[in-house]
């Protein structure tokens, strides 16, 4: 991650802020997962979605020179991270412009598909 912010300084010339988030141990499955699973938790993906965009990333704006519209706020991860994220993209559009999505574990639920059918996807 970080040698491709570097890359991205150097080919843009922006200066980007990133927030790292740890996991719960052993609710990481239910934090990162918007979705019941039979098998692998209940998914409370909406409570972590809700915490950034109603405590940390105002927190952040606050206490930081950030550019804080949509268009220059993105949400990302890899596996459940990403998951999570996506969902949180396209349930809060008007916080999060964009997303990095790389090794999704959409295989969780195929409500995934479902909820990406039914929301505007920003094929940026």
């Amino acid at each position: 991650m970080d040698e491709a912010l570097d890359d991205f300084y150097k080919n843009n010339n922006l200066k980007v802020i990133v927030v790292g988030i740890d996991n719960g141990g052993s609710e990481r499955t239910n934090e990162l997962t918007p979705w019941e699973n039979a098998t692998y938790g209940d998914g409370k993906g909406d409570l972590y979605t809700d915490f950034i965009v109603e405590t940390l990333k105002p927190y952040i704006d606050q206490n930081y020179r950030t550019l804080n519209d949509a268009s220059n706020t993105t949400i990302g991860g890899s596996s459940f991270g990403v998951l999570i994220s996506f969902y949180g993209a396209l349930r809060n559009p008007e916080v999060f412009g964009n997303a990095i999505v790389f090794s999704p574990s959409f295989w969780f639920s195929d409500k995934c598909y479902d909820f990406t059918n039914e929301k505007a996807l920003n094929k940026n």
